[in-house]
């Protein structure tokens, strides 16, 4: 169990790092999914368009943080993206990036997109 926090923590950091350097975070769910359980001030791409995506997103010159409805494909994409030049993490799925989000205490950390500042009430879902 120590090691699974300890990796847990590890991942935490990294996005908190990420997100002080102005990280985009990248929901890689479908529009549908998207709409109905969002994080605001995420960039929904969903996986199958982010080929076609990519000029942009390189252009933001930004890190990002990737999640999705299960995480099980986010390293793929990951790897992908750091292969085209892209830093990128796998923030999980969406509960998880929400868990982390929420947990972070950041306040006073800004979305690169809109300028929003991140708060454990950012979180929506279709019922919000």
């Amino acid at each position: 169990m120590t090691k699974i926090l300890q990796h847990m923590n590890r991942i935490k950091k990294a996005i908190k790092d990420l997100l002080a350097k102005g990280a985009v975070l990248v929901d890689l769910r479908t529009c549908h999914e998207f709409v109905g359980r969002r994080i605001p001030g995420a960039v929904n791409i969903p996986e199958e368009d982010l080929p076609r995506q990519l000029e942009e997103v390189r252009s933001w010159k930004k890190p990002l943080i990737v999640f999705s409805r299960y995480d099980r494909s986010n390293d793929l994409v990951v790897s992908r993206l750091e292969q085209q030049g892209i830093e990128a993490i796998d923030g999980g799925d969406v509960e998880e990036m929400e868990n982390i989000l929420a947990n972070l205490h950041v306040g006073d950390e800004v979305d690169p997109k809109n300028k929003k500042t991140w708060s454990a009430g950012d979180i929506t879902t279709e019922n919000s």
